[in-house]
């Protein structure tokens, strides 16, 4: 049986992995290639293709009170005059 202490030495805490990748892969975290590799080393990567998530354009278009497609915005647009 694995006490406490032990197990809380077995875990890695999310950010402690993306430096590490970030090590290993010799990319910053903040570059479009580090999140590249996130994506091509990810585990649940081959799930996404048994969804389909329809694109924006591939949803009919609805004129509503909000605009071309019947979604609220994300933030009050502040009109001045």
């Amino acid at each position: 049986m694995i006490d406490g202490a032990d197990k809380m030495n077995t875990v890695t805490a999310p950010m402690q992995e993306l430096v590490e990748n970030s090590r290993q892969w010799n990319y910053p975290l903040t570059d479009v290639r580090f999140a590249r590799s996130m994506d091509d080393n990810d585990p649940l990567r081959g799930f996404r293709q048994q969804f389909n998530y329809p694109k924006l354009r591939g949803l009919p278009s609805s004129v509503g009170k909000f605009g071309t497609y019947d979604v609220a915005p994300r933030r009050p647009i502040l009109i001045t005059r």
